[in-house]
């Protein structure tokens, strides 16, 4: 995400969060109605998109990252579906 004036606020607003659920010691909290869930936050810092940069360059790379995300995806299901197949039985 790139920090633009609204997305600095929007990175601000949920920092806040997270640090009030902190102080709390909670994940989440009902504040006015509304619920409040800690939000996890990760700032790549520039080497670490250049580097993204180049790895994405190459196509094979790009393939290889959809391929294991496909694997990962089938693994999840796969495992969702042996919890659900044990629950029933």
């Amino acid at each position: 995400m790139q920090l633009t004036l609204p997305n600095t606020r929007i990175f601000a607003q949920a920092t806040l969060i997270n640090e009030m659920l902190k102080a709390m010691g909670k994940q989440n909290a009902e504040i006015g109605g509304k619920r409040f869930f800690a939000k996890p936050l990760h700032v790549l810092r520039p080497k670490d998109l250049e580097s993204m940069t180049i790895s994405l360059k190459d196509s094979s790379a790009q393939k290889r990252y959809f391929e294991l995300g496909q694997q990962e995806a089938a693994a999840m299901f796969t495992a969702d579906q042996r919890m659900d197949d044990a629950g029933a039985g």
